[in-house]
């Protein structure tokens, strides 16, 4: 019970320290009437124009690991491909899986390690604000 309190925590943080940058990105969304038990923070651009291959070896240049978000299963995963779809039929998910990436929130970082996160951020994106 911890780990989740101080996961979501690690989330709220992190979303309440990028709330200015929502003109540019996507962030994760939690309805009232669910509750979601967080692993990570996620970033969807936009606009492509804000370069996830850009965005995403910034972060790792800067030594936060991060990863592609999850794609559309039918038409981005090899695994999937015997059910035949064909991109383009999802592109909502599509765009997601194209646009962007998610950084973990585990339990065991500090204040101090969201705030780099939130810097890292901030610096990328400031030349598009």
């Amino acid at each position: 019970w911890n780990v989740f309190k101080k996961r979501k925590k690690n989330l709220n943080y992190l979303l309440t320290k990028t709330e200015d940058l929502r003109d540019v990105a996507f962030f994760n969304v939690e309805e009232p009437y669910e509750v979601t038990s967080p692993h990570a923070f996620s970033v969807t651009l936009k606009d492509p124009k804000y370069n996830y291959k850009k965005l995403y070896d910034f972060l790792q240049d800067n030594l936060v690991q991060c990863k592609r978000n999850f794609g559309s299963m039918p038409t981005q995963h090899k695994a999937f491909a015997f059910l035949g779809y064909k991109k383009g039929e999802f592109p909502e998910a599509e765009y997601v899986g194209s646009n962007g990436l998610h950084i973990g929130v585990h339990h065991h970082l500090s204040r101090k390690d969201l705030d780099y996160v939130s810097g890292l951020l901030h610096t990328y994106f400031k030349k598009y604000l």
